[in-house]
């Protein structure tokens, strides 16, 4: 992953791995799988993403042909709000936030109220394959990757008196969401079923498919933030 900041876009620093909690003060995440590592930086985000970051997943997975890779950077028009996820209890309307600077795509916490037991709901617009693939045709078996963080903030902390002799700032963490917290799936049948899926492992439909819905359902006390998705096909 690629961290600049907000102020100009400018680039911080690569991160090879995810492993521990990151300060994120000024700063925003441009997310990739782990063992991606661009050998150059140069130009906007999005000259990275297609020079750098999706070549590199496809060599990494050389079994498949073509990546289609959402950075999040503008997470307004990504989830549709009608959608409805199936689960035990009876159809899951969406619960989620968007917005149009990176890092913001966040699914719910799960909503307990009056034993409500609502889960947060992200369902992702069709996204169709067919372009992406060298025969125009669908694919059965996808490689599907995403990453959600959750966020921590703390309050900044002025000097006392003779008890604090210097100025804390607010912080704002990132931390990687664990598996237990929420759950990935995907539809190719335009959200009638859903199946769930594992990170970066194949995943086969029973047959072709050329289109595919993401659907991220947040079943914890925390808000999960996506910060990207993929899929490999």
């Amino acid at each position: 992953m690629i961290i600049y900041t907000r102020k100009d876009n400018s680039p911080v620093e690569t991160l090879r791995n995810f492993n521990s909690p990151i300060s994120m003060n000024g700063k925003w995440v441009l997310d990739c799988p782990d063992g991606v590592s661009p050998n150059s930086l140069e130009g906007t985000p999005a000259d990275v993403i297609t020079r750098e970051i999706e070549p590199q997943m496809l060599s990494l997975y050389p079994s498949y042909e073509s990546v289609i890779f959402n950075p999040l950077m503008d997470s307004s028009n990504v989830f549709e709000g009608t959608q409805l996820f199936p689960s035990p209890s009876g159809q899951t309307p969406s619960r989620y936030k968007v917005g149009v600077i990176p890092n913001v795509a966040c699914v719910l916490s799960k909503n307990d109220t009056q034993g409500a037991g609502r889960e947060g709901v992200g369902i992702t617009y069709e996204i169709d394959i067919t372009a992406n693939t060298s025969d125009g045709l669908g694919r059965q078996t996808f490689l599907p990757y995403w990453r959600g963080v959750t966020k921590t903030t703390s309050m900044d902390i002025s000097p006392v008196y003779n008890l604090s002799e210097q100025n804390v700032p607010s912080q704002l963490v990132f931390s990687q969401a664990s598996s237990v917290q929420y759950s990935v799936y995907l539809s190719g049948d335009n959200g009638n079923t859903y199946e769930r899926v594992d990170l970066l492992q194949p995943f086969s439909f029973n047959n072709v498919v050329d289109t595919i819905r993401f659907a991220f359902v947040n079943e914890s006390a925390a808000d999960v933030f996506i910060l990207s998705y993929a899929l490999m096909f």
